[in-house]
């Protein structure tokens, strides 16, 4: 189910993955 959505919405996993890269967006922008 998640690998599908990931597949056929790339851009939305962003938003929809929030909480997946939600940290790990946050950590490159501290990094930056």
């Amino acid at each position: 189910y998640a690998v599908l959505e990931e597949r056929d919405l790339p851009e939305d996993l962003t938003v929809e993955g929030a909480p997946y890269l939600g940290p790990k967006l946050t950590l490159d922008a501290i990094n930056n």
